[in-house]
């Protein structure tokens, strides 16, 4: 805290400083230290933000999607990924879809707790659908507002269905699931998310679990199933420039 000679003196520079000067000039003055200061954060988030998007490209590169695709990276980085790079928001996960790469060669790119991932030996990809009313993209595309499935603990998949309708959210497809493991494991946290964006013809639902051995497995359960610890993971929209 100043003494009062330290407070006299300073008032004299500042009275000095400010001779002729008004309570507009002040006034602007404050509007544009505002303004920078404002511009400042925007561009401090945007670099969080590009940095953030950035992160998840060389994850897919390093994890080699672009051989997967069959494609050289940077045509698969300016055809695919680059148009995502502005419209990429906070908690934006980049989702590559099953007809760029094939959700079993997906699988086998993930690794969790060191462990490939894989798909449940009774399963069929081929006999995989989308559920009534759900549409994606068939090129890369971005999911926002990700929840990851807690929020809907013990509710049957029929009640969610309505739930998401009534949320105006989507159930995610077995794409996106291995997106959030890909670039958020920490996400991965209740050990098994249900796929309601997908449907095997037998009606079952498609999910991701933690196997006996710790790895990622791609399984199924059967219709309208509930579990106390575990739900259904969804999205607020789906991105595509």
């Amino acid at each position: 805290m100043l003494c009062k000679d330290q407070k006299e003196i300073l008032i004299g520079k500042l009275a000095t400083l400010f001779t002729g000067v008004t309570v507009n000039d002040i006034d602007e003055v404050v509007d544009v230290i505002k303004t920078r200061l404002t511009d400042e954060a925007k561009e401090a988030k945007n670099r969080e933000l590009l940095e953030t998007f950035d992160g998840q490209v060389k994850i897919l590169i390093d994890k080699g999607y672009p051989e997967a695709a069959g494609i050289y990276k940077d045509w698969f980085l300016e055809e695919y990924i680059n148009p995502l790079r502005y419209e990429f928001e906070t908690g934006d996960i980049i989702v590559i879809p099953e007809r760029i790469v094939s959700i079993h060669k997906q699988m086998s790119l993930v690794k969790l707790k060191n462990k490939t991932g894989l798909q449940h030996p009774c399963i069929n990809l081929g006999m995989l659908q989308q559920a009534d009313g759900v549409e994606t993209p068939n090129v890369p595309y971005l999911i926002h507002d990700v929840e990851n499935g807690v929020a809907t603990k013990n509710v049957s998949f029929s009640n969610c269905v309505k739930l998401f309708k009534k949320q105006g959210r989507f159930g995610l497809v077995p794409e996106e699931g291995i997106a959030i493991v890909t670039h958020k494991p920490e996400m991965f946290n209740n050990r098994y998310i249900y796929l309601l964006g997908s449907r095997f013809v037998s009606g079952s639902v498609p999910g991701l679990y933690l196997n006996d051995n710790g790895g990622l497995e791609l399984d199924y359960v059967w219709p309208d199933s509930t579990n106390s610890k575990w739900g259904s993971a969804s999205c607020g929209s789906r991105i595509r420039p």
